[in-house]
């Protein structure tokens, strides 16, 4: 019936103001934190950032570019307090759909991108979000060492992709998934709060590490 059809535009037309309004609440608190943060608001680069590999489509209301954790940390506990939600993305590859939002759209690629430092002699490597699998297994490879997980977007993929779908690809009965390589995360709280994970321990960090992650969470 038709009454039903316009029901549904206006449904979406209080939505899109809604988050019209949280978007610029979400602005005005991170450029207070963070005045040089390299943040697209432009009609072009939302509709890009709207679609991955999957065939769903969701218009972001923000895309954020950060450049370091500091960066990361301010758009969160700004999109927490504007009532925005929050997707990390890396290259898009992904086919469920998880790199969209209609929130805040974090890419890490651009800027957070670099592979920090390979030991050797512990068989670890330190890497940013963005870094991309295919710059890691360069660097590995100089030391006659690989990243074990290869999923068949391999050239495009970033590490934080494939930590957050815990990726595999066609080795993985041999070498396992994401997860089985990963010692370490150091992420961010939906409040702004660092915290380190690794086996069994999950930790607030820095300035904030007084305060128990019970009270951290509670608080958001």
């Amino acid at each position: 019936p038709q009454y039903h059809h316009l029901i549904r535009l206006a449904m979406t037309s209080q939505k899109s103001n809604s988050n019209s309004a949280r978007r610029d609440v979400f602005l005005g608190l991170l450029h207070e934190s963070r005045p040089d943060v390299d943040v697209d608001v432009r009609s072009l680069t939302l509709r890009q950032y709207a679609y991955d590999a999957s065939n769903y489509r969701l218009l972001p209301a923000v895309v954020l570019f950060p450049k370091s954790e500091d960066d990361v940390a301010a758009a969160l506990a700004a999109a927490t307090a504007a009532e925005l939600p929050v997707v990390a993305r890396g290259a898009g590859t992904t086919m469920a759909g998880n790199a969209l939002s209609d929130g805040v759209v974090l890419d890490m690629s651009r800027h957070m991108n670099r592979v920090l430092a390979v030991r050797p002699e512990d068989r670890v490597a330190v890497v940013e979000a963005g870094a991309r699998l295919l710059d890691l297994q360069r660097e590995a490879a100089r030391h006659g060492l690989m990243f074990a997980p290869d999923p068949s977007s391999g050239s495009r993929v970033t590490i934080g992709g494939m930590l957050g779908n815990d990726a595999c690809g066609n080795h993985s009965v041999a070498y396992g998934r994401t997860s089985d390589h990963v010692l370490a995360v150091d992420g961010v709280l939906a409040d702004g709060s660092p915290i380190r994970a690794h086996r069994g321990v999950l930790q607030v960090v820095g300035p904030r590490a007084s305060v128990s992650l019970d009270q951290r969470l509670q608080g958001v």
